[in-house]
Parts: C-alpha cells; structure tokens; sequence
C-alpha cells in the first residue's frame, strides 16, 4: 500500500481490520500500520482517518494474542499524537486496556500498561479513566495497585509503568484517599518502591503518587 492509500485503498483497509476478517490479513493490515506510526507524515495520516483507531481497538478483543498484542502496540504509538489520544480517551479504551493489566497470563501488559500512562496525561484522561473503573469492579483502582505491589504478579512483563499510571491517577482526589485508607495499607505497600534500583519508571511513578497524596495534608492533621 501507499503512503497514503487512496479512497478504496482505504476501504479495504477497514475491512481488513474487521474482527471477521482472517487473522493474517488482520496481521498484515496491523503491520502496515505499525509502520505508519514510525513518521511524522505516517501520523498525519492516522489523525485525518481516525475510524482506523476506532476498527483498531475493536481488535484488541481479538482472540488471538499475536494480533492483541500488535493492536495494543499501535495504540500506544499512535497515542503520542494528543489527536488520537483525546479520541482514545473518549471511546472505550480504558474498558479494553485494564483487563489486559490483571490477566496473569499477557504477555503485553507492560505495552497496555504504558498505554494507560499516555491515555491519562491529562485530567480529563484520569476522569475517563475513573468512570471506565466505576463500571468494571473487577479491575478496580485497588486491584491495579495490588498489582503494582506485588513484582511476580506476571512472569512475562514487568509492569513498571504501572506506577506512571497511577501517579496520573492520584492528582483526582478520590484515588488518593483510596492510597491514604489506613485499611488498605496502600501507603505502607508503596513506601518501600521509593528507593527501587530495578527500574527508575516505577520509583518515578511511586514518589509521583506519594508526591501526590500530601497535598492531603489534612488526613494527618491532629483530631485531638
């Protein structure tokens, strides 16, 4: 294809990118645009036809873990363009992403992971993001954290942008009150991460929300 495919080049892309098409084309019309993510103009393209994104998070649901894997992966390039981030935040992506953080057995959990962190860049990313949670229980906030907490969580990934997701996260007032919840101990589960050695991200990321968390300076005020 062209670098810029004409109109029925086009069409047959989306068809390529339907869940009923067969994985190898899908395979295919992912690579190509995988490609595309690598330059300026590549990126231009992917704006001025956002229902590529649209058909691509489709595919993200997608059975085989190969073409999950590659869907993720394009996301995340993509959303360094603001463009195709504010129009991921506003679709169902955070519903799609967050499943992929708890599955024990992904093998792309840090690309979902460091998705998370670029879809929640700005505040309006965050509340998205918090609304998609109140929705899904099963992948709440306090999950994503015990997850973060516990290094072995999947053999496969590391999962350090985890803690650049979070710190995002805890500049909304609700979640850090969730870190300061004296039941949860999420506070004395993070506190050991602020001198990690293994990865700067998630020592970063820690500082970040505990950073954040005493603007609350009133949940250490004295009651007495």
């Amino acid at each position: 294809m062209a670098a810029n495919p004409p109109e029925n080049e086009l069409t047959d892309l989306f068809g390529y990118l339907s869940l009923d098409s067969r994985e190898d084309v899908k395979s295919l019309a992912l690579e190509y645009l995988l490609g595309l993510t690598g330059s300026v103009d590549g990126i231009k393209f992917i704006e001025n036809n956002l229902k590529l994104v649209e058909k691509v998070i489709e595919l993200t649901s997608e059975k085989s873990q190969g073409v999950q894997k590659d869907a993720c992966v394009f996301l995340l390039n993509a959303s360094a363009s603001q463009i195709v981030a504010r129009k991921l935040e506003n679709l169902n992506t955070f519903e799609l992403i967050l499943p992929q953080i708890v599955d024990k057995d992904c093998i792309f959990a840090d690309k979902a992971a460091m998705l998370l962190s670029n879809l929640t860049r700005s505040e309006q990313g965050c509340e998205l993001c918090l609304k998609s949670v109140e929705k899904t229980p099963q992948y709440s906030l306090k999950k994503i954290f015990d997850v973060l907490c516990n290094e072995k969580y999947n053999e496969h990934v590391e999962l350090h942008h985890l803690a650049t997701f979070l710190s995002n996260m805890s500049r909304l007032k609700v979640v850090r009150m969730l870190v300061l919840d004296k039941v949860g101990d999420l506070m004395q589960k993070l506190s050991p991460y602020v001198g990690f050695q293994k990865s700067v991200v998630r020592r970063k990321g820690i500082v970040g929300i505990i950073r954040n968390c005493c603007f609350e300076y009133g949940r250490f005020q004295s009651t007495e």
